[in-house]
């Protein structure tokens, strides 16, 4: 993998997707297994490090849909804290999956609800780490 195409994931999101990932898999085993392997894959960096265009846990980021130009603003959040009706996307979902260490100007494809959806991390609104929040 280059690093123009690299996944960034900073240590403290990796220690609690980590601890998140095995409690899930004791109780549904074949759960989780896209998150597992992009963290796998991915650079990990310490918090203070994380590049601020690379979207992390409780970052707030702004996707323009591929094929309606739909702008939408979701935040990527733990399971527990995930709420649709507030655009809060667990980083367990097809869509939260994609967006943990890609970069603003990527493309993400996803399947949502049986349908091939992509768009592009148009912008990072609200970065933890870049704001000096490194333990949300």
């Amino acid at each position: 993998m280059s690093s123009a195409c690299a996944l960034f994931v900073t240590d403290t999101d990796q220690k609690r997707l980590t601890g998140v990932m095995e409690r899930l898999h004791r109780r549904l085993p074949h759960e989780g297994g896209a998150l597992r392997e992009g963290i796998a894959g991915a650079r990990i960096v310490a918090s203070r490090d994380v590049p601020p265009d690379v979207v992390t846990m409780n970052s707030r980021v702004v996707l323009d849909d591929v094929t309606t130009g739909e702008r939408r603003e979701v935040t990527l959040v733990y399971p527990w804290d995930a709420d649709p009706d507030a655009d809060k996307e667990s980083v367990f979902s097809p869509l939260g999956t994609v967006l943990l260490g890609r970069r603003i100007g990527r493309q993400v494809d996803w399947v949502e609800n049986g349908a091939e959806r992509s768009a592009w991390i148009a912008q990072i609104v609200f970065q933890p780490e870049a704001h000096g929040a490194f333990y949300l």
